[in-house]
């Protein structure tokens, strides 16, 4: 027998079935909750020096230099990647999947504050920001209002 066949012979059959499932759709839509945008802690660290009237070579050799060399030492970098620009230093942590932020975040204070000392006078004290992406923009809109009409 085939299952045409069987659905047609039995109808009352079929419609319950169909129905069961229907109500187990029902009931898994309004017990699973959707997020948009769900919490997930980005392993990334976000290291800010300013040093108002240097430039960037010289934030480079004096800030930055020495700021990756000591934190590179933390557990859990995989990767440190810097810009230096006239009057800031920016260098981003990327760390392994799995390491708590927090204590990294920890652990990069301490190793600033070691190397305190050796940044300039004028330097600022960094600044070390963990990297959240629900503070981030979801979409940035631009509008030109050029009109060129010949």
């Amino acid at each position: 027998m085939s299952l045409t066949t069987s659905s047609v012979s039995r109808p009352v059959t079929t419609v319950m079935f169909f129905l069961g499932i229907a109500l187990l759709g029902i009931i898994s839509f309004t017990q699973i909750s959707v997020n948009f945008l769900p919490q997930v802690d980005i392993p990334e660290l976000l290291v800010e020096t300013d040093f108002s009237n240097a430039s960037a070579a010289e934030i480079e050799k004096t800030v930055t230099k020495p700021i990756e060399s000591i934190i590179s030492t933390v557990d859990g970098v995989n990767k440190i990647s810097s810009v230096s620009r006239d009057g800031q230093s920016l260098i981003t942590l990327k760390l392994a999947w799995g390491t708590d932020v927090n204590y990294a975040m920890l652990e990069v204070r301490e190793k600033l504050d070691e190397i305190r000392q050796a940044l300039p006078e004028n330097a600022d004290r960094p600044t070390i920001y963990k990297i959240d992406p629900s503070t981030e923009s979801i979409m940035t809109l631009a509008v030109n209002l050029n009109n060129n009409n010949g």
